[in-house]
């Protein structure tokens, strides 16, 4: 529910050692406007999309990267990290507004946090002995008995680039694709077209713990992130709508989930465009919120 991105967001602020900055009362008559920036401009300067306001969160995001900004508040999350700004995000008029000086503030968090990352072709997949069987995963998602279990070290998210179909729609799709044995995912979370609205369907590869067909980086790489990532694609074309709040609730629980039972940490959750050069899973799907809420 929309309820737990607000709380979500509010506990990693109080993880940081962040404390409630009194709201400064100013109106917009009192603000300069060369002194201010507009959030959607700063959005366009990182390259971001402008995502709007939810429950008092203004996003910025293009999976990996997303800024998240509280209304009325000098709180900023930039990446995962927190960022105190110098003043409030404001409303003016339609837009929100922050200070010049607090633009170039995240500006420059995350040109840091951009430069810092490491080519996928760098990451280091560390082999980690896998579970001889999950034990914490809820009936429903658990592999067939007698699975050898696999070493899943990272999760892939994408979006399925249609606005209707469900596991077997896709899987069908795949088929079509020469030298494929059908879906390639080992989860597809459903948006109410073919299947319920958040409705999570269990892919044969999962269920026999076989590697994906997902997040091959490109042709002649070592296929670590199809042999030891699991792939959960969202039924939907995100570059121009969002994901219904059940679909993104649904991921949230069987992410977390996932990361408990092997060890994943939220660094590995990774969008499909890190792997690939590629807009998957869109420019609508909330990146920040959704991974804020994992945090």
């Amino acid at each position: 529910m929309r309820a737990g991105i607000a709380l979500a967001v509010i506990a990693l602020f109080a993880a940081c050692g962040a404390t409630r900055t009194p709201q400064v009362r100013e109106t917009s008559a009192e603000l300069p406007s060369r002194t201010f920036v507009s959030v959607q401009r700063l959005a366009d300067k990182l390259d971001l999309d402008y995502l709007g306001e939810a429950d008092g969160f203004i996003e910025m995001s293009t999976a990996p990267d997303y800024v998240m900004l509280v209304r009325d508040s000098r709180n900023a999350v930039v990446n995962g990290e927190r960022v105190a700004m110098g003043q409030p995000c404001l409303r003016r008029g339609s837009d929100y507004v922050v200070s010049a000086g607090d633009a170039e503030l995240v500006t420059s968090k995350l040109s840091s946090l951009r430069s810092g990352r490491k080519p996928v072709e760098a990451i280091p997949l560390t082999i980690a002995p896998a579970p001889s069987h999950p034990s914490g995963l809820p009936a429903e998602w658990q592999p067939r008995s007698g699975a050898r279990m696999r070493d899943w070290q990272a999760i892939v998210i994408h979006h399925a680039a249609m606005p209707s179909g469900d596991a077997g729609t896709i899987h069908k799709v795949h088929l079509a694709n020469p030298g494929w044995d059908g879906l390639g995912y080992h989860f597809v979370v459903g948006n109410g077209t073919q299947s319920g609205d958040g409705e999570v369907e269990v892919g044969f590869r999962w269920r026999e713990q076989r590697e994906g067909a997902h997040a091959r980086a490109r042709k002649g790489d070592d296929n670590r992130w199809n042999l030891h990532s699991i792939g959960i694609c969202l039924v939907g074309d995100f570059t121009t709508v969002a994901p219904s709040q059940r679909q993104v609730d649904s991921l949230v629980r069987l992410v977390r989930a996932l990361m408990d039972e092997y060890g994943i940490p939220a660094e590995a959750v990774v969008p499909h465009s890190f792997v690939h050069a590629t807009e998957c899973p869109g420019a609508r799907f909330p990146w920040g919120q959704f991974m804020s809420r994992l945090r």
